[in-house]
């Protein structure tokens, strides 16, 4: 899509389409960094953000860990 730069004071600035932001998850904070000339406009992300979301409840987590190829029973002292 081409668009015009307008003069926003000092600086220059676009408008950015609704369906843009929507499509893109962006609120009213963004990043913005330049990339090899050209510029980048990114949705702000939360640290870890979506690091839940696909969590597989395991119950039985210690009977999945390998025995030891020495699994003597342990007896202490």
């Amino acid at each position: 899509m081409k668009c015009s730069l307008r003069k926003i004071g000092n600086s220059r600035g676009i408008i950015i389409p609704a369906s843009f932001i929507k499509d893109c998850d962006m609120s009213d904070a963004v990043n913005i960094e330049i990339v090899d000339k050209t510029i980048v406009i990114s949705a702000v992300r939360t640290p870890r953000q979506g690091w839940f979301e696909k969590v597989v409840e395991d119950n039985d987590v210690l009977n999945s860990i390998p025995l030891d190829e020495d699994s003597e029973e342990w007896v202490w002292e």
